[in-house]
């Protein structure tokens, strides 16, 4: 053995020849091994606690934004499903097209209704005067409908009266309530009523494509 590590043992032999320089060579060693297992150890694990502890802090401020959305979303539907009714009211009341055959049968029905006949219906794009003066946004779009109606007097006017309480919005343009001339109604020329009437009416829809 070389004379440096015989002279390490010596010296180490002398330090622990006592019972109190052995305890404190195990103390010192106890240090030791726990400062190096902080090292290795307890500060890398109570590093990964901490990131964890950040992460999960971070995940519960997640779930809870996603919760508030949750409960939001639901009230919204429960409020919608409150007013369904009032919804599909206002989408019947202004649709968004023109739905040509929809007001065709509903003109039809409150002729029929009043025991009068439909004698010509007929549609046009260009909206009224007073539609393109009033200076609407682009997406609300107006038709015009005619019709020409025979009956009696009563029953025609029942028709206006109808159609201004409809539930789809009318607007009466012009109204004209003729009775025909007498020697057609001798001539039997008045089987559907004697007399016509001509509504020229303006209707309504909300579209979003603006037309060019």
């Amino acid at each position: 053995m070389p004379p440096r590590y015989r002279n390490v043992n010596k010296r180490l032999n002398e330090v622990l020849s006592t019972s109190q320089n052995k305890s404190y060579f195990v103390g010192a060693v106890t240090v030791v091994f726990i400062v190096i297992m902080a090292m290795v150890g307890i500060i890398p694990a109570y590093s990964a606690f901490t990131f964890q502890n950040e992460e999960n802090g971070k995940r519960d401020i997640v779930i809870e934004k996603l919760s508030n959305k949750l409960r939001i979303s639901q009230a919204l539907s429960k409020e919608y499903d409150q007013k369904t009714g009032l919804v599909n009211y206002f989408d019947y009341t202004f649709p968004d097209s023109a739905e040509q055959e929809e007001i065709v049968t509903l003109l039809n029905d409150i002729v029929t209704t009043n025991n009068s006949f439909l004698q010509k219906i007929t549609f046009s794009k260009n909206p009224t005067p007073n539609f393109v003066q009033s200076g609407y946004e682009a997406e609300i779009k107006s038709q015009q409908v005619n019709i020409t109606s025979e009956g009696s007097q009563s029953s025609l006017l029942n028709i206006v009266r109808d159609i201004e309480s409809s539930r789809r919005i009318f607007n009466i343009s012009t109204l004209t309530l003729d009775r025909k001339p007498q020697d057609i109604i001798d001539q039997g020329g008045a089987v559907n009523g004697e007399y016509t009437l001509n509504l020229q009416l303006e209707y309504y829809f909300y579209t979003s494509s603006v037309e060019n």
